[in-house]
């Protein structure tokens, strides 16, 4: 699975630099718009894994029910017996199951009530909100492009400058 996400990552970054002159990006001598890439960005969380994995027909469509199976399934993996998760094996958890703790859904929208303890119904509850997240059409199925998402628009300062606005007064110019 990390191969997987290492391969996307990979291909994401060639594509990013394959950019430039004949390529796809600006004309020789001009910088892209400021956010241009930036909002082109879509990416994969590791719930999207998780619903991945709750396709249990393999027809590419997880189910409401599927999920509701899934985080069933996927609370006996994590609990390995117990009646709650601890923050520590959440994160064990979390990094076996969705790749790396920094890819949520996070441990906060498991733990509901903050006491550090995650219990079945708050696990369980925590994907089927995700789950719901995911599916803006409400038609209880999620596809895979509805798992995907956009990185926000940046949010700008009032005076903010633009990328090709030139050099900011009193400071040197960019390096070329």
């Amino acid at each position: 699975m990390q191969r997987s996400i290492a391969l996307f990552a990979a291909a994401a970054a060639l594509a990013a630099c394959a950019g430039g002159p004949g390529r796809g990006g600006p004309p020789a001598g001009e910088q892209a718009p400021l956010g241009a890439a930036y909002r082109q960005s879509v990416f994969l969380t590791g719930a999207s894994l998780l619903f991945v994995q709750f396709d249990a027909d393999r027809d590419y469509i997880t189910t409401r029910a599927e999920a509701q199976a899934g985080a069933e399934a996927e609370w006996k993996r994590a609990a390995e017996g117990a009646a709650v998760l601890t923050p520590i094996q959440f994160a064990t958890w979390s990094a076996r199951a969705l790749g790396g703790p920094n890819l949520g859904p996070y441990r906060l929208a498991f733990d509901t009530n903050v006491n550090n303890e995650i219990t079945a119904a708050e696990f369980a509850a925590a994907i089927l909100t995700k789950f719901d997240q995911f599916d803006a059409d409400k038609d209880g199925a999620l596809r895979r492009p509805d798992m995907s998402e956009r990185l926000p628009e940046p949010v700008r300062r009032p005076g903010a400058r633009e990328a090709g606005d030139g050099p900011p007064p009193g400071g040197r110019p960019p390096r070329r």
